[in-house]
């Protein structure tokens, strides 16, 4: 399970691999497609380098959603973008 952690302590935490099993990694990259084309494959590209730690824990928030869900429930799931996302697409497109 990854944690967001402060900036100071973020350099710290590269993660050695992806958390999915291999069946699940398409879901994964489907997610990036779909980031792609709602925000932009630039904003995307641009977001990943330069906020490495807030990427990983978007990422994070994903996983945690995705383990949850149950095909037979009927209820959304919702997956929270960090406010330094927001903040970050705000700057990038204006």
């Amino acid at each position: 399970m990854y944690y967001c952690l402060p900036p100071h302590e973020a350099a710290f935490a590269v993660p050695a691999h992806r958390v999915s099993p291999p069946m699940l990694a398409g879901i994964d990259a489907e997610f990036e497609h779909l980031l792609d084309a709602i925000f932009g494959v630039d904003a995307m590209k641009s977001f990943k380098r330069k906020r490495p730690a807030d990427w990983i824990c978007l990422l994070a928030a994903f996983e945690s959603r995705k383990r949850a869900a149950n095909p037979l429930s009927p209820t959304p799931l919702n997956i929270p973008l960090p406010f330094s996302f927001i903040e970050f697409y705000r700057k990038h497109t204006v």
